[in-house]
């Protein structure tokens, strides 16, 4: 670890309540060694902070260590370079200090970017949230879930119904066409037989077919007597 050649830089101007001043730089100073000291072994070691001093005066810091030190290192080379502080720059609005190996800098204006704090993560699906006045707030993703499938099974049964109907009627007409022929033959079987027992002179046996004598009662029984 290196400490010279070393450089200070400070503002011009003073800072107003110097006591309070030194108590909140150091206390930001502490802070921002516990962080830079705590990065990963070849990982870059620096930590920036945020204060405010007044409701119009906000004081901004940084400190930074070279990557090959460790934490042990940077933690010494941080703490000499703001032990120098009050003899360069004691109660100033803006100083540096620089070190081969380290870095200390304080300012009333952001000399750094500063990283904004990532939004909370948004609500998992399907949670309950609360309104202004207590009550419960189901979300729409939860609405949606529950009524999706609700829809879908009713429009299925509606299908299976449909179907199930249009089955029926087909089955009732065929029933009712068949009863129709059947009805239509049973007719017809009705006006040939009226026609066959006219035409038979009411089924006699003189017009039956393959006949081509007359027998009579009386013929039977003298055959008979015969035999």
């Amino acid at each position: 670890m290196d400490e010279d050649p070393r450089q200070y830089v400070s503002d011009n101007q003073s800072m107003p309540e110097v006591e309070r001043f030194n108590k909140l730089l150091a206390t930001m100073i502490d802070d921002l060694v516990t962080q830079a000291t705590s990065a990963q072994p070849n990982a870059k070691k620096f930590a920036t902070k945020e204060a405010n001093f007044s409701s119009s005066l906000t004081l901004y810091s940084l400190v930074q260590c070279t990557p090959d030190l460790s934490s042990f290192s940077c933690n010494k080379c941080i703490r000499g370079a703001v032990a120098n502080l009050p003899y360069c720059c004691g109660g100033k609005q803006g100083a540096m200090i620089l070190y081969p190996s380290c870095v200390v800098r304080y300012e009333t204006y952001p000399f750094y970017q500063i990283i904004q704090s990532p939004p909370p993560p948004p609500a998992p699906a399907g949670s309950v949230t609360r309104t202004k006045n207590g009550k419960s707030k189901i979300s729409s993703v939860t609405v949606i879930a529950i009524v999706t499938p609700i829809a879908v099974s009713v429009l299925l049964l509606s299908m299976l119904y449909c179907c199930h109907s249009r089955k029926r009627r087909k089955k009732y007409k065929a029933k009712e066409e068949n009863a129709a022929n059947e009805i239509t033959t049973l007719e017809s079987l009705i006006f040939d037989l009226a026609k066959l027992k006219a035409a038979t002179n009411k089924f006699s046996d003189d017009n039956k077919l393959g006949h081509t004598s007359r027998w009579t009662r009386d013929s039977r029984e003298k055959a008979l007597k015969k035999l």
